[in-house]
Order: structure tokens, then sequence, then C-alpha cells
């Protein structure tokens, strides 16, 4: 995993199988005829094929997605929270924490499987002496991510005047990032191909910032 070089101090492991259990499953407000979740709306979404905009968690998915998280490192900053999300198909589920002191935490390898069971595999820790800076307000600040053959993450802080954060890749369809508590995050199969940009747009959708992913 590639992370900018900020001062703090980050360690990468991949950790044992944490399985968790999904008691209901809500996305996106999923209901059957009767107002109740349907598990089968949920169901296509999460294990349907990669899409380029991220799929909503609400409900107890999301406590168990952050229990899996937490337990999946022995060195995991407990006094961190959760910031964003990112899963948009294929099983696969994606958290970013931060906390204080620039204390961050990332689970970039997390799966769920057709009955709920929630899967932590690896995922790193960051930990600083100061607190987190203050972005502008149409700043972007890339931390890090990775990218292999098979599939490829990206991270970062954005200012309180970004609305939405998107990947503009050359030749290719914009990918929107999941932005959430000022932290964006989003994963796609392969890896990013060369001239691959975080780009910031404001509320009016116009392009405020941008940064290369390297």
């Amino acid at each position: 995993m590639d992370r900018a070089a900020t001062g703090r101090l980050y360690t990468y492991a991949v950790a044992g199988r944490v399985v968790f259990l999904v008691a209901v499953l809500l996305v996106s407000g999923a209901c059957a005829s009767d107002g109740e979740p349907d598990s089968r709306a949920v169901a296509g979404p999460l294990h349907g094929p990669w899409r380029p905009v991220p799929i909503t968690l609400v409900g107890p998915i999301v406590e168990t997605v952050d229990r899996a998280c937490r337990a999946s490192m022995d060195d995991f900053p407990q006094e961190t929270r959760l910031m964003v999300i990112d899963t948009r198909g294929g099983g696969r589920i994606q958290a970013q924490y931060a906390g204080p002191r620039s204390t961050e935490a990332s689970c970039i390898d997390m799966t769920i499987d057709a009955m709920g069971q929630v899967v932590a595999g690896g995922g790193g820790t960051g930990f600083g002496a100061q607190e987190w800076s203050i972005l502008n307000p149409f700043e972007l600040e890339h931390h890090g991510g990775y990218s292999s053959g098979e599939s490829s993450t990206t991270m970062g802080r954005a200012g309180p005047g970004i609305a939405k954060v998107v990947i503009v890749m050359p030749a290719q369809p914009r990918v929107t990032a999941s932005l959430e508590n000022g932290w964006y995050l989003v994963w796609r199969p392969g890896s990013w191909p060369p001239g691959t940009k975080v780009v910031g747009l404001d509320p009016l959708g116009q392009r405020v910032t941008e940064a290369p992913i390297e």
C-alpha cells in the first residue's frame, strides 16, 4: 500500500479472518411490499457487478462492518471513529477511520457473503503527534491507497466546500467516490491507469480542485 509522506507512522498487516454475521441488511431503503427490509433487494447490489457509483449502507450492517474492522487488527486505535464506507458491488467493503492526533486506520479488504457474513482481511493504521490540519474549503488532501492487478483504492480528506469527489481516468467514465465526514474513499477493479486524478466538485458541480493519484 502507498501512503503519502506526512510524518506519520503507519503499520500494515494481513489480519486473520474475523467473521461477523449481519442480522438485517439495509441498503438505500430497500423494502418489501409490506415496508420491511427486503434482503433480496440488498443482496443484488452488494454482490452484483462493480458499479461507478457507491451503494449507501445504513442500519445494522454499518455497525457490523465497524465491529469486524476493529477486531481485525491487534493495534487498531479504538479512539478512532468510522468516517466513510465504500461499497459498490463484488461483495467488497472498504472502511476508513480517523481520530485525535492524526490517528487513522483503514480496512481495505473486507467482504460480505450472501448470508451476511462480514470478513475483515488486510488493513493498516497510522499514528501522528499533531491534530489534523484544517483544510481550506476547496482543498483535497490525498492520504494514500493501493493499486494492484486485482483492485485499487484511494482515500483522503476533502474540504467543507467540496460536495462531490470523482475519479477521472483517461478515456474512461468518471467514478464517484464515497464522501462522508470530510473523507473520500473509492475502489475499483484493476489498477489506476496513468494520468488518473481525484477531482473535487462544488455544490454546483463545478471543478474546484484536483490531485493526481500517484
